[in-house]
Order: structure tokens, then sequence, then C-alpha cells
């Protein structure tokens, strides 16, 4: 930067761009001037070559500084063309467009933000169709669970459908449920996948506040541990034999009563989102619901069979 100026920037190029051609205008006009001067008038008059001399010089004063002006504006303006034509074919839809722009001015500039833009756009626009497609995987998976317990009130049919469902959507290895007793207040394992017998035994039968599953439903929050080999909480010691890492875990409710939990493990370390504990706990609440109808018709199923019963005595 020199007087204040900066060299390279668009001002100074238009600047220099704009008095190159009149220079050469005013130094045309200057020589032909002095050769006027230094030339009697007799002289010129009677020699028709000084007169065309005179003639192409101011020619050349006009012509030479109309391309000088002609190349400026041609230089200036393209990339700025180049500019309109990336932020249409952005517009048009076409994400990431960039552009390659080498003019060491503010055009320059503006053509890296224009670049660093398209190409947050298109990973925004990429984001936003993955959540999009998360979203629309989970609605589906709720849709198929509300259906599958609707058409049936055999709970050993509905759990085992809805562990299915739901660990296949979220792409997760193993999980279960517990079911609560009420009056004995123990959390029994009614339905799981991709845990083994000697794991089901280990776990199996836990009063309320004792380990994970007992810790939810006497909190009635869900609980997400990352690495249950690091997690002072644990009391079954065949957790750690089994190789599970992750785990998450939500309560089963219904009509504001929890009947048991909803947990999903992997045997390597996963990271829980807010969004899968989100839809755990919404299929839970849709798997209470059924649960809790599924025991209603099994108690007035049981009471209907009492009554014939007592009515042929």
């Amino acid at each position: 930067m020199l007087l204040g100026i900066r060299w390279g920037s668009l001002r100074t190029k238009i600047i220099v761009w704009s008095l190159v051609p009149a220079a050469i205008f005013l130094g045309a006009v200057a020589l032909v001037a002095y050769i006027a001067y230094q030339q009697p008038a007799a002289a010129l008059s009677s020699s028709p070559r000084y007169g065309g001399y005179l003639l192409v010089l101011l020619a050349l004063g006009l012509v030479v500084p109309a391309i000088v002006v002609a190349l400026g504006v041609r230089r200036l303006t393209r990339p700025i063309s180049e500019l309109i034509d990336a932020a249409g074919k952005v517009a048009g839809g076409d994400l990431g467009y960039t552009i390659d722009v080498e003019t060491g001015d503010e055009i320059e500039e503006l053509a890296g933000r224009f670049n660093l833009m398209s190409e947050q756009l298109q990973a925004s626009y990429a984001d936003l169709e993955r959540k999009v497609a998360i979203r629309t995987r989970e609605l589906e998976a709720l849709n198929a669970i509300a259906a599958a317990v609707s058409q049936s009130l055999d709970l050993d049919e509905i759990l085992k459908g809805a562990v299915d469902k739901t660990l296949e959507v979220m792409e997760i290895e193993a999980g279960g449920i517990y079911l609560l007793d009420e009056r004995t207040h123990s959390l029994t394992i009614a339905a799981q996948r991709g845990l083994s017998p000697t794991f089901v035994a280990g776990v199996d039968q836990l009063q309320i506040g004792e380990g994970l599953s007992g810790q939810v439903v006497a909190t009635g929050e869900p609980l997400v541990v990352k690495d249950l080999s690091a997690d002072p909480r644990l009391t079954k010691m065949v957790l750690r034999e089994e190789d599970l890492h992750s785990v998450a875990i939500v309560p089963l409710r219904s009509k504001g009563r929890i009947l048991g939990t909803f947990f999903a493990m992997t045997y390597g370390l996963h990271e829980f989102t807010t969004q899968q504990v989100q839809l755990l706990s919404s299929i839970a609440h849709q798997i209470g619901i059924a649960v809790d109808s599924a025991r209603l018709f099994q108690t007035e199923r049981r009471h209907s069979e009492q009554s014939r019963v007592i009515a042929e005595v």
C-alpha cells in the first residue's frame, strides 16, 4: 500500500484503466500539436504527407484508447459475469458449484466467499436430507409398531415384535423389555433379542432400584451409559462378561404408571443420540399402552372363564 492506495484493489484498477486511455489520447493530441508548431504553416499546407501523419496520429489517439477501454472493461466485468452465472446455477439447484477467479482484488475475495457459501449450502442440504431420511424411517417404525401392537392382544407376540422392529430401525444389536410385577415389585425380562441365555438369566428378576433398569423404574427417567465397564452403578457382573458396552434404557408407561423398561444395548461403544432416546421413549410409550390393553384383556377373559365355570356348577 502506497500513499493510501492498495495497488491490487478493484478501485485502483478502475482508476488505472480510466487514466491510461486518457493519457494516450492526450499524448496523441500533444504530439500533433507539437508537430504542427514545429512545422511552418506553408510547409503543412504544401505537403499532404504531413496532413496524413496528423490524421493518423489523431486516429491512433482515438482508436488505441478505445481498445484499451474495451480490454479493461472486459477484464473487470468477466469475473463479475462468472459470479452471476454461478449464483444462477446455485439458485437452480446445482448446490456446491464453485468458480475459479484469480484477479487479486475484491472480486477474487468475493468469489472465495461465494465458493465457501456454496460448499456450506451443499453440506447443509445433505445434512437436512440425512435428517429427513432418519426421521422418515423413525416414523415408519412408529407406525409399524403401532400397527403391530394394535393387531394382537397376545402379550408375548406384541413384545417380541416390538423389540425386533425397534432394534432393526435403530440398527442396534441387542435389546429387550422388562415387565414389572406390581405384587412382588420385581422386573422380569419378557422379551429380548441378541442376548445369550446366560446373560438373560444373570440379569433377570431385578428389584426396583436394583441394576440400571431397576433405577429407571425407581426414577421414571431414561438412562444412557456409554461404557458399562466403567460405570460404578453396575451391579451385575454378567454385563461385563457378556462384553456389552453401551446401553439406553427408557421406562414403559401407561396412564401414569410405570410398567417396566425397554433397553437397547451394543457390543461396541455407541453414543446414543438424544433423537435415538426420544424414539425409544416414543416406542416404549406405545408398548406400555399395548401391555396395559393386553393385561386388561387377559383379566377380562379370566373373569369370563371363572364366571362360566361358576355358572356351570
